[in-house]
């Protein structure tokens, strides 16, 4: 028997190709994104969820929609709220409703929203309750955070209706 030093070659060559091939494909199989919370949120559904939870008062949930140095907007709000607040907002029978008018993209990571809010309480001054209010307009803006990949409400204060 003889040994074929080219056949020997060739096989160690096409096993080496194909372990190549194993690798490289595993790597692209393995580096593909299907898991849905690091998928892009579209702005509009980012924009709803802190509208919601901001306008109900629900400040611990908004918190999470808002970028980092918004965060301590939201954490004054929440230390504003009062007892007759609490009230008047346990008191009422529908939630705060959000209708988005329109999203306008300044560049790829700034947006400013415009949108109408319905059946929300108005925070009052200090020690004074706050006031339901039917219909009020409010225009906030969106960073889009390249690290975390999606969009984020930017406060600047807290929201103000427009006059």
């Amino acid at each position: 028997m003889k040994f074929n030093i080219q056949k020997a070659q060739r096989n160690s060559l096409l096993w080496s190709l194909g372990f190549a091939i194993l690798v490289i494909s595993s790597t692209a199989f393995a580096s593909c994104n299907n898991k849905p919370e690091q998928r892009d949120v579209p702005l509009e559904e980012r924009v709803d969820s802190f509208a919601y939870t901001y306008f109900n008062w629900q400040f611990h949930k908004a918190i999470n929609y808002v970028t980092p140095e918004s965060e301590k907007w939201i954490r004054y709000a929440a230390s504003q709220v009062h007892k007759a607040d609490l009230k008047i907002i346990n008191e009422q029978e529908e939630k705060a409703q959000i209708e988005i008018e329109e999203i306008e993209h300044l560049n790829d990571t700034l947006a400013r929203i415009r949108l109408n809010v319905h059946n929300y309480m108005r925070m009052d001054t200090i020690g004074n309750a706050g006031r339901m209010i039917d219909n009020a307009r409010f225009t906030l803006f969106a960073r889009y955070q390249t690290e975390g990949k999606k969009w984020m409400i930017h406060l600047t204060d807290l929201p103000r209706h427009e006059k």
